[in-house]
């Protein structure tokens, strides 16, 4: 521990206490020679103090040496310079040891020893013996001859006096109390033993002349270099300072060997004793605590060195030049090998043995490269004891002396088995990412999107064979350009830039669609799938885009949204169309009764024959709506459909007019369809009608037929038709054409770009829905100033041409006597009908409904010979009354009639099994031979 450090005014008095004390011990008559001492202790004791407690305590040595030098009786001038001079020496002395020797006073160093024996006993003593001398000569104190053997005699005082006094001193006041030295008590008391007796025989009783002519005063070396040794500097200072003392104590009492000479000869005789113990005694201390420290640091070197060693993850080795003793291993080669430090100390061969026997070899080699080259480096397999195996990477270098002989092997050894497994594992991942790479090309070479990567700066770096299909350029066309200079639209360029940036800034995908341009010019509509290709850091590198031409789809989604919105209308349509019916069925009949009660030259006649026209067309109007709203009733037969154009060409060309040529074709075999013959020449006459109104200052008109052979894609692209072959007619003229605006409309009902009153707007919409029901699909080609082409698409059928009927005979409506129950909700319907059937003789039932015509029927006695049904009616359906009433009479004849659509008839199963049906409108004339074919026939 540290003394506790006492109040600085304390410090100066115990200083100038023991100072004056110590002063007159070396001030003793028999050490002096003209009020000088031969052995001066206070010089020690002042060095010792002002080096080890500091500056300050100089106050006492000046005050100590006045006190000492009045207590003797020297003059008050002498007292003081005597007194500075001796202050100065030892300031200068704790200066230069501390400030420019950087002096330790704990003296564990030799330079510590030599330094304050050279500066506090050889350099700084001059100053005092300067001053001293010259104040004593000046108080006539000396005598003037004895000037240089004074000098000589004080300065060789003062060494002594350093050498003794102030390692001493030092030992109690630089040295912490709880050192512990190396020496036990034991020793100690034998030190102190030995040096005692050895005192007193040697020391403190006479000697004889011829026993100090010998050494004998060396005989304490042993007790001094055992204090040293074993109790550092402390230890030898006071076996230093006790045989000091006994020597100065025998030499006063006329004993030892120095009293056997002259008085000033055995002065120095005892000087040189002293100084020379004391100077022994601390080097060797120093020596031996130099040696201890170093002997220390290297062993705590050795053990922090022993400390690292054993926390490193490799293993470290050492071996003799020949490989075959191991110096050294660390602790790890027991994580590695599996086996005990000890384990290679005692077998040789231990690390050979632990190498995997497919890897022997390879060790082997590895030795030899070593013992031939100095160095070698190996990777290598150890099999632990639990069997388990380790990768290891062996490092090893041959150490030579300065003579180049060889001294030892050192090296290391590295545990790198997850180093190979992840080598192993990253090879399978290569292997696996390669596949991978591999099915990633070969699926972007067969995909049907185009796959493009991007640059930053918008350059293609790759371009697949469905980008080629789809843009029409090349590969090698486009790698390395910018891509979107000619691959967008020039309308849309800005857009795609303002995308690009985005993307790029964003760093995340997109969608968009775009229309695109071809390499040989056209636009297509494509959608863009867009992603940012980043690197480690997060930044975007490029761009990878697929993309998928949906011009085809889209064409496909708008035809899809016109034939919604078309059958929406034709829904419409066919309500109206039914309502109209019955309405038209009344005008016509009682307009027919009319005619036929009046006479020819009537005057209300051509009153009556122009309400007939207008319900005929009406009735024409009627049958155009159902036509368009594919629910009219068909009457289907095989046709050859270059065969109806040629039986239409004498019509077409009055219909169309002398300032339009008109030129029919038929390229390739003849087509054969299944359609109703007047639909299909209301085609061919709407179309050619529709040609002439667009071309009303002339032009030509080309009606083409041919049979041609559908796939998949054309099939879907025309609205889905099923691939096969199928029969083309083809109507084109060289008119004005139409806009993108037109042709998307050109199909609705009522839409018309002729003036008002100049055209219906069914023309056009009756030919699309005659063509849906037929199983088939109608597009226009057109653009402004480049004509229109219908091309009508009905498929073919490999069967022969069904032969077309007689013709009916126009004879007088035939008459009968049958009963007829007839069933009709609409009350002017039901009135004619009943009228006119009773004109033509037969006897009619009639009901407003089905249950009151199986009321009708179940009270008539007599036989009901037909039914007479309308296909829908509140509560009961013909179908069910005719069902009904064959229960009660199974003989019954059933006729529908209806002015619904042919989907309703479908629905109510009227079209089934070879139903009768009479569709309204219908003239009294159609109704009675109508009625008299189910009768006779049936």
């Amino acid at each position: 521990m540290k003394r506790p450090a006492a109040q600085p005014w304390l410090q100066v008095l115990l200083l100038a206490a023991v100072y004056v004390l110590v002063g007159h011990l070396s001030l003793l008559p028999h050490f002096s020679v003209g009020r000088v001492s031969a052995i001066w202790l206070p010089g020690g004791l002042a060095i010792a103090a002002v080096t080890a407690l500091g500056q300050h305590v100089a106050l006492g040595v000046l005050l100590g040496s006045i006190v000492l030098g009045l207590s003797i009786g020297n003059p008050w001038p002498v007292v003081l310079i005597i007194s500075l001079g001796n202050t100065a020496e030892t300031l200068t002395a704790a200066v230069l040891l501390r400030r420019y020797v950087r002096f330790r006073p704990t003296l564990e160093r030799l330079r510590d020893v030599v330094a304050l024996v050279i500066i506090g006993g050889v350099v700084t003593p001059m100053i005092s013996a300067v001053a001293g001398l010259g104040a004593l000569l000046i108080g006539g104190l000396l005598p003037l001859s004895s000037e240089a053997a004074v000098l000589r005699f004080w300065v060789l005082g003062n060494a002594v006096g350093v050498a003794t006094f102030a390692p001493a001193v030092l030992a109690f006041l630089a040295v912490p109390l709880t050192r512990r030295a190396r020496g036990s008590w034991y020793e100690a008391l034998g030190i102190a033993a030995g040096t005692a007796v050895s005192s007193y025989f040697l020391l403190l009783r006479p000697v004889s002349y011829e026993a100090s002519q010998y050494p004998i005063s060396f005989a304490f070396f042993p007790f001094l270099i055992w204090a040293a040794a074993r109790f550092d500097a402390r230890g030898a200072a006071l076996v230093s300072l006790g045989l000091t003392l006994a020597a100065v104590l025998g030499f006063a009492s006329g004993a030892g060997p120095f009293v056997t000479v002259a008085s000033a000869s055995a002065l120095e005789r005892l000087q040189i004793f002293v100084f020379i113990l004391a100077v022994s005694g601390q080097a060797i201390a120093a020596i031996i605590g130099e040696r201890t420290h170093a002997y220390q640091r290297l062993r705590e070197g050795e053990e922090r060195l022993e400390g690292i060693l054993g926390s490193l993850e490799d293993a470290v080795w050492s071996t003799t030049p020949s490989l075959d003793q191991v110096l050294f291993v660390n602790q790890a080669v027991t994580r590695i090998f599996g086996r005990p430090r000890e384990d290679f100390y005692n077998q040789r061969d231990l690390r050979r043995q632990c190498v995997h026997p497919d890897d022997r070899e390879q060790y082997l080699n590895a030795l030899r490269e070593l013992r031939q080259e100095g160095e070698s480096c190996a990777e290598y397999r150890v099999v632990r004891p639990d069997g388990s195996i380790r990768w290891v990477l062996d490092h090893g270098r041959l150490v030579r002396d300065e003579d180049g002989r060889p001294l030892r092997v050192d090296g290391f050894i590295s545990d790198i088995t997850s180093r190979k497994l992840a080598e192993l594992e990253r090879e399978r991942a290569e292997v696996e990412l390669q596949g991978s790479r591999q099915r990633m090309v070969s699926h972007l070479q067969q995909t049907p999107l185009a796959a493009i990567d991007w640059s930053i700066d918008q350059r293609i770096l790759e371009w697949n064979p469905a980008a080629e299909r789809i843009f029409g350029y090349r590969r090698e066309e486009v790698l390395n350009r910018a891509g979107l200079a000619f691959l967008t639209a020039e309308a849309e360029r800005a857009q795609a830039e303002e995308a690009w940036k985005q993307l790029i800034s964003r760093g995340t995908g997109f969608r968009t669609t775009a229309r695109n341009r071809t390499r040989d010019g056209r636009y297509i509509v494509c959608d863009w799938y867009n992603s940012p290709i980043l690197d480690n850091n997060g930044m975007v590198v490029g761009v990878a885009s697929l993309v998928d031409d949906i011009t085809e789809s889209m064409a496909l989604e708008e035809q899809l949204r016109q034939s919604q919105k078309l059958e929406a209308v034709g829904k419409l349509a066919g309500g109206v169309a039914h309502d109209f019916n019955n309405i038209l069925t009344a005008i016509t009949g009682h307009t027919g009764l009319l005619l036929g009660a009046l006479a020819p030259d009537a005057p209300l006649r051509a009153d009556a024959e122009a309400i007939k026209q207008a319900a005929d067309r009406a009735a024409g109007l009627t049958n155009q709506l159902l036509a368009f709203s594919r629910k009219q009733v068909r009457a289907p037969r095989i046709l050859e459909l270059p065969q109806v154009v040629r039986a239409l060409d004498p019509l077409l060309r009055r219909l169309i007019g002398e300032h339009i040529s008109l030129t029919t074709r038929t390229v390739g075999p003849p087509a054969h369809v299944r359609a109703d013959p007047s639909q299909l020449d209301q085609v061919v006459l709407n179309l050619a009608i529709n040609a002439r109104d667009a071309m009303p200052k002339g032009g030509a008109v080309l009606i083409e037929t041919a049979l041609v052979d559908l796939d998949a894609a054309r099939g879907r692209y025309l609205g889905g038709l099923v691939p096969g072959r199928y029969g083309l007619l083809t109507v084109s003229d060289n008119g004005p054409g139409m806009d993108e605006e037109t042709r998307a409309r050109i199909f609705e009902p009522f839409f018309t770009t002729k003036a008002v009153g100049q055209g219906t707007g069914l023309g056009l919409s009756t030919v699309y829905g005659i063509v849906q029901q037929s199983g088939g699909y109608v597009r226009v080609s057109s653009a402004p100033g480049a004509g229109a082409s219908f091309l009508v698409y009905l498929p073919h059928v490999d069967a022969p041409v069904d032969q077309p009927a007689a013709a009916a005979s126009a004879t007088v409506p035939p008459r009968g006597h049958e009963t007829v129950l007839l069933a009709e909700d609409e009350d002017a319907v039901r009135r004619l009908v009943s009228k006119t059937l009773r004109a033509q003789g037969y006897r009619v039932l009639d009901a407003p409904d089905g249950p009151a015509a199986l009321a009708l029927a179940a009270a008539h006695s007599g036989p009901v010979d037909l039914l007479l049904t309308d296909v829908v009616m509140p509560g009961m359906s013909g179908r069910e009354l005719a069902e009904r009433l064959a229960q009660a009479r199974p003989g019954t004849r059933v006729l529908f009639m209806s002015g619904y659509a042919a989907d309703t008839m479908d629905r109510h199963g009227v079209t089934e099994g070879g139903q009768s049906f009479l569709p309204k409108p219908f003239t009294l004339d159609e109704l009675a031979r109508k009625l008299r074919d189910v009768l006779d026939h049936h």
